[in-house]
């Protein structure tokens, strides 16, 4: 693939060229130019593409703009949340380096609905790098009304929570200044395992206990179903006030319903689709998931099983 660097600067030399054969056929372009544009050609194009800054910029309130100006954009009423990630599909072994579909779109409906996690205690299971972390840690220091509330941003990776740490705390993301943002190790098999339960159960309903569990395109592997709905088992069996909303990206229709089905099958657990209605993905770019379908799910302690 051809580096917008290398066609930018081959651009700009064949303007440079034309400009000066019809301006004075004795000047020359700098040879400076030409050795950059030949250092840009001898660069191996056979690795994977590099890290980059990806700043996605929204509106937090769109429902008060929307038509205003028509066509016209004023970056004035935009946040932006930037972060360093992967344009790999897997990077170190993991997918967790780069921004997903289905976090785009959960992201979407949060700021639409903000009342969601305005001043509440925020778990977000699988945080990847931190994309839709950051945007709820910055729709709470958006509301001054209801105070900061917590963020907690768990996953089972140490280099991705490394890299979600660092993008939550860039300098230019109004997440930088949330007091209250935590990033947590959480391996969801502890749920299952009697030699760990009680640690994993006091972290998530003593020290978090959360009004709402958050999760993005976490189900991709039949093998992370059982653990997972044991945590949110573990998680809300005791809260019947809080909630979960995971949103999947439907590649696997069979792994899809695995999911359900093991929701369905938990004794402490109830769940119900949501309709988000028809939603502006303003955040949705290319790339391997476009057009794939999101579902998101509703889920609840069952009645009497505190």
């Amino acid at each position: 693939m051809i580096s917008s660097s290398t066609i930018f600067c081959s651009t700009h030399t064949w303007n440079l060229e034309q400009h000066s054969a019809e301006e004075d056929s004795d000047l020359e372009i700098d040879s400076r130019i030409y050795d950059r544009f030949l250092a840009l050609l001898n660069i191996s194009s056979d690795g994977p593409p590099t890290q980059s800054y990806i700043t996605h910029f929204w509106d937090p309130s769109p429902s008060l703009r929307r038509d205003d100006n028509g066509d016209d954009v004023d970056l004035a009423w935009y946040q932006k949340t930037t972060l360093l990630e992967s344009r790999t599909m897997i990077e170190a072994g993991t997918t967790g380096m780069r921004t997903w579909l289905a976090s785009l779109v959960l992201a979407q409906y949060l700021i639409r609905h903000p009342d969601l996690v305005r001043g509440k205690r925020i778990l977000e299971l699988g945080s990847g790098i931190g994309f839709l972390g950051c945007v709820v840690a910055t729709l709470q220091c958006l509301d001054h009304d209801y105070g900061a509330g917590t963020v907690w941003l768990s996953d089972v990776n140490e280099t991705v929570l490394a890299r979600c740490q660092d993008n939550v705390r860039l300098p230019c993301n109004t997440s930088s200044s949330h007091p209250n943002v935590r990033c947590c190790f959480l391996d969801w098999s502890a749920a299952l395992d009697p030699d760990r339960i009680v640690v994993t159960k006091a972290l998530l309903r003593e020290e978090i206990s959360p009004h709402l569990i958050l999760g993005a395109d976490i189900v991709f592997d039949p093998s992370l179903i059982p653990p997972l709905v044991a945590v949110l088992n573990l998680a809300l069996r005791e809260n019947p006030s809080a909630s979960a909303i995971i949103a999947l990206t439907e590649r696997n229709p069979a792994t899809m319903q695995k999911f359900v089905d093991a929701i369905s099958n938990s004794e402490g657990l109830t769940w119900e689709q949501m309709d988000l209605g028809v939603i502006n993905t303003a955040f949705v770019e290319g790339g391997p998931d476009t057009g794939n379908a999101v579902l998101v799910f509703k889920i609840q302690a069952s009645r009497g099983t505190n």
